[in-house]
């Protein structure tokens, strides 16, 4: 009776042993966690990227998914990191999972997307000599955005003041009168661009003698 309990309690061992062998993990498997705070701010046309930083108390390997996000969006499955460029203004929900093969936890969060907005002009150059009587063109005006991005402004897009009668300026080209008696002058340029505006000058110096 003795021998039979013995062979039982063997069996019922060996079974339960195996049983943990096989499936052990999953009992103690404890869930991946993401740890990261999202980036919820873009700009229409520059490269959103936010990478998701997930630990797993099994040091289990990762893989990451997305399971809602707008189009064109993407992950990498194996570092977590997002990759979006927006093509338009709105809020886009994104839902981020990262599984160990086995359990997974995901974070939830909204990116809202704003068009760049103008941040400042650069006109060069910054100066100019100029004799009475003669002109001189501007050589590029230059706006730059809040995403980091510039470009390059066409003459006609501008607006142009000066703080002497005789110095003025037409379609990015400043003119000298010729009865000029002032030495020197400052030039306004100024650019609107979505209810906002921005300026920058140039310094004249006038030279009434020595032009050619």
């Amino acid at each position: 009776m003795i021998i039979i309990t013995r062979k039982i309690f063997l069996t019922i061992s060996t079974i339960f042993f195996v049983f943990l062998i096989t499936s052990g993990c999953y009992l103690f498997n404890l869930p991946p966690v993401i740890e990261s705070e999202p980036v919820t701010t873009a700009k229409v046309g520059s490269l959103y990227t936010y990478e998701v930083e997930a630990s797993d108390p099994n040091n289990d390997t990762l893989t990451y998914f997305l399971l809602d996000s707008p189009s064109g969006m993407s992950i990498n499955s194996t570092t977590g990191e997002i990759s979006w460029t927006p093509t338009s203004e709105g809020s886009f929900e994104v839902i981020v999972e990262v599984s160990d093969g086995r359990t997974t936890d995901t974070q939830t969060f909204t990116i809202n997307v704003t068009e760049p907005q103008l941040a400042s002009i650069e006109v060069l150059p910054s100066s100019m000599t100029i004799y009475a009587g003669q002109s001189k063109a501007i050589s590029s005006i230059t706006a730059s955005y809040d995403d980091g991005s510039s470009k390059e402004l066409a003459f006609s897009d501008c607006t142009y003041s000066s703080n002497n009668s005789k110095v003025t300026v037409s379609n990015g080209t400043v003119y000298v009168s010729s009865t000029c008696s002032a030495t020197t002058a400052t030039v306004t340029v100024a650019y609107t661009e979505n209810e906002i505006t921005k300026s920058d000058t140039i310094a004249i110096i006038v030279k009434t003698t020595g032009g050619g």
